[in-house]
């Protein structure tokens, strides 16, 4: 697949999967999608219930966790990190265009290391993930540690 990004060793973003990509996550070692779109969401090859029939399909826990920019909260990342700390392997996160994937794997790596919002956003554009949405900005400075003065 294109354009996954890693967060960390067991966290990757990216768009949105079809079925021979989760094919690939699971030969690839991952064990779990978070499918963070809305029922409905116009414009994708796959909807939620025909993603999760592919992702079990393959051998992948599929999770649909949706939320938009607009309801990202501390709650909503409880739920997110626990989805994550359970999964059985690697775990891939999507949404629509990507700036929630982002927004909450990038929050979760800030809040479980105490890295701030510059630094995980810095991170982020230097491997080219980028996280130009204003809502998922201010949801990642929300989270994050203060930066070291």
């Amino acid at each position: 697949m294109d354009r996954m990004h890693g967060i960390d060793g067991n966290l990757t973003v990216g768009r949105q999967p079809d079925r021979e990509d989760l094919r690939r996550l699971a030969e690839h070692g991952y064990g779990t999608v978070i499918d963070l779109r809305h029922a409905g969401e116009p414009g994708h090859a796959l909807s939620p219930a025909e993603e999760r029939e592919a992702a079990e399909g393959a051998g992948l826990t599929y999770l649909h966790l949706p939320v938009s920019l607009d309801t990202l909260t501390p709650a909503v990342l409880a739920r997110f990190r626990a989805a994550v700390a359970e999964s059985d392997g690697r775990t891939y996160v999507h949404c629509a265009a990507g700036q929630r994937a982002a927004a909450l794997a990038l929050a979760t790596r800030a809040a479980s290391q105490g890295l701030s919002a510059y630094a995980v956003l810095a991170e982020a554009e230097g491997s080219g993930l980028m996280v130009h949405d204003p809502r998922a900005r201010d949801f990642i400075h929300r989270i994050a540690s203060p930066p070291d003065l």
